[in-house]
C-alpha cells in the first residue's frame, strides 16, 4: 500500500482559513463567521489526512458511480469552497452531536435553543 504524505496545512480548507484570518474577515463583534459544509473525499484521504483532525466529522459513505466516497462535515470561514456544499439541517445536527461528544468547538448548534411547543 502506498503511503500518503499530505499535511493538514496543505489542504485547501486550511489554506482558505489562513487567508480569511490574514484578511481580517470577521464579524462585527470580532468573531469568525462560520459556514458549515460537507465534502466527498476518498477513503485514502480520510485515513491519511482528515481522520487525524477532530474538526472533520465522518458522516458516512456515499456511492459515486463505481467508487465509494467518505462524506465529511466541517466549518469554513467566509464562503464555501467550490468542491463543498452547505450542510442541511439533519447534517448540522449530526455534526453538532459529533463535535459535542468529542468536546470540539465551535459547534454549529451550540447557541441555538430548541424549545418544545
Amino acid at each position: 500500500m502506498e503511503k500518503i504524505n499530505i499535511k493538514l496545512q496543505d489542504t485547501p480548507e486550511f489554506q482558505i482559513g489562513v487567508r480569511k484570518f490574514q484578511k481580517g474577515e470577521v464579524s462585527k463583534d470580532g468573531e469568525i463567521e462560520p459556514i458549515w459544509v460537507k465534502k466527498l473525499i476518498s477513503h485514502r484521504e480520510w485515513k491519511g489526512v482528515y481522520s487525524y483532525n477532530p474538526s472533520y466529522c465522518n458522516m458516512g459513505e456515499e456511492s459515486i458511480g463505481k467508487s465509494r466516497k467518505v462524506k465529511i462535515g466541517f466549518m469554513v470561514v467566509g464562503r464555501a469552497p467550490k468542491d463543498c456544499e452547505l450542510l442541511n439541517d439533519e447534517e448540522l445536527v449530526a455534526v453538532d452531536n459529533y463535535r459535542k461528544s468529542r468536546n470540539v468547538l465551535p459547534r454549529p448548534l451550540k447557541d441555538i435553543v430548541i424549545s418544545e411547543i
